[in-house]
């Protein structure tokens, strides 16, 4: 039986292998009245430390992300809607449990089908994602980070890398450019759809201020992020099948004591490990 089993699982890998071509043009395929819907699942831990205190923190939470093909925007471009529907996370510090609502608003991008975006509207600078000091940092990224070049125009094979640019539109309604690190890892089946393993990496500086009315201090991060993603996609239909996201947090912070000591400030620490797994709805 384990011979059998090993020949089967032989031929599966050998049918695999002659199927993936040589090398591929990795596009990003819409069609009018197209609806995606990705399930996202969220979890985390880290601690953070401030006046004195380090607290070990958890992270569970769950979204769905909807993206609606309305109209053609170009020869090969298209407006595309993208929502967050049903977000919630729930956060553990030490004994205590807090859910936190996420407030994510619907966007409407250009996109083309190398996957750069050339237009956002809908986007609410105003709008937190999150009010729990550190946590909306290290989701962030998820929501806002937007393409401004997109997938190569020329063809790669495995082990090929090149790099991108990306813009993080913050919550001051500023946007900060960032670089990110392309490899094509190589091709996977998922469910019978031969993909394109592609990973990516991206660091991402932080440095601002919480808002007090926020935290009930005046609170100062600055550090470091980096976003390891790696993603699934089916290069025949076009179409992202999974994501899986990994994101390090650390932050350095200083608390100012009060507005009669401005001087005087407790240093404290963010350091935050968060993964967010999403899967297309077939």
């Amino acid at each position: 039986m384990r011979l059998i089993a090993a020949v089967a699982g032989l031929c599966a890998f050998v049918a695999v292998a002659a199927a993936a071509p040589t090398e591929v043009t990795l596009r990003l395929r819409h069609e009018v009245g197209q609806t995606l819907r990705y399930r996202a699942q969220v979890s985390g831990t880290g601690t953070i430390t401030m006046l004195g205190d380090e607290h070990r923190v958890a992270v569970r939470g769950r979204f769905t992300r909807v993206e609606r093909t309305r109209s053609r925007a170009g020869p090969e471009a298209w407006e595309v809607e993208v929502a967050t529907e049903d977000p919630s996370l729930t956060f553990r510090a030490g004994g205590e449990r807090q859910t936190v609502t996420m407030q994510v608003p619907t966007l409407t991008q250009v996109v083309d089908d190398r996957g750069k975006v050339t237009a956002v509207r809908g986007w609410e600078a105003a709008a937190a994602l999150l009010s729990t000091p550190g946590m909306g940092d290290a989701v962030r990224p998820l929501f806002g980070l937007v393409q401004v070049e997109g997938l190569p125009e020329h063809a790669v094979k495995p082990g090929d890398k090149w790099t991108a640019k990306a813009k993080l539109m913050q919550p001051d309604g500023s946007d900060l450019e960032v670089e990110q690190q392309f490899e094509f890892v190589g091709w996977e089946d998922d469910g019978g759809v031969p993909c394109a393993k592609i990973r990516t990496t991206t660091a991402i500086p932080v440095k601002r201020p919480l808002p007090a009315e926020v935290v009930g201090m005046q609170v100062t991060m600055e550090g470091l992020q980096r976003i390891e993603t790696t993603s699934l996609l089916a290069y025949e239909q076009g179409v992202l099948l999974r994501q899986k996201t990994d994101i390090k947090l650390d932050l350095k912070t200083s608390t100012a004591l009060g507005p009669e000591a401005p001087e005087a400030t407790v240093p404290g620490a963010v350091s935050l490990r968060v993964t967010v797994a999403l899967a297309l709805q077939r």
